[in-house]
């Protein structure tokens, strides 16, 4: 049996999930934040077709996609453990 796309789809989301929730970096580790950033920028990359922008800001290394001039919607969330 074949997988449809949808399911090959819905695989790849999970072991995208699985990825992310593996890495774990704290806060206080800035290194291990931008390592971090990388496995956030990797699916990120693939799904958007485009490179994140690398901000770092006191040692902390933020992701910034930008799409068009204007500003439209803001999705804002973090990729540190608290």
């Amino acid at each position: 049996m074949t997988a449809t796309r949808a399911e090959v789809a819905v695989e790849a989301l999970i072991a995208d999930i699985e990825t992310l929730v593996r890495c774990e970096p704290p806060s206080s580790d800035h290194e291990a934040a931008a390592r971090s950033a990388d496995v956030v920028a990797a699916p990120g990359h693939r799904l958007l077709d485009t490179e994140p922008d690398r901000v770092v800001i006191e040692g902390c290394t933020h992701l910034r996609w930008r799409f068009g001039e204007a500003p439209r919607v803001l999705l804002l969330g973090h990729h540190d453990t608290v």
